[in-house]
């Protein structure tokens, strides 16, 4: 994990968060997502929490607060994290 978004539910940058390709998510999971910027033809991997039908993060940081449709089109679940695993040193 790279990003802050997840602070709020317990997760950390440095965290590695283990998941499951292909799972169907529940309300309230942590999800793995794509989401496509086909203008740029980029993705961007990102964790957030499963509120269908829109991925939310938990932090206090105004960059993550803007919730992402789940849409199979710009916004794709990938998987369900499954464990998330901390080192000693985890952090940015």
């Amino acid at each position: 994990l790279r990003s802050r978004a997840l602070e709020g539910a317990g997760y950390r940058p440095g965290d590695v968060l283990i998941f499951a390709l292909g799972e169907t998510p529940l309300s309230g999971d942590i999800v793995c997502a794509q989401v496509y910027d086909w203008q740029s033809g980029r993705a961007e991997t990102i964790f957030r929490i499963f509120e269908p039908p829109y991925l939310v993060a938990a932090s206090a940081d105004p960059q993550y607060l803007r919730p992402q449709v789940v849409d199979d089109a710009k916004v794709h679940i990938t998987g369900v994290v499954i464990h998330a695993l901390r080192g000693r040193q985890a952090s940015l």
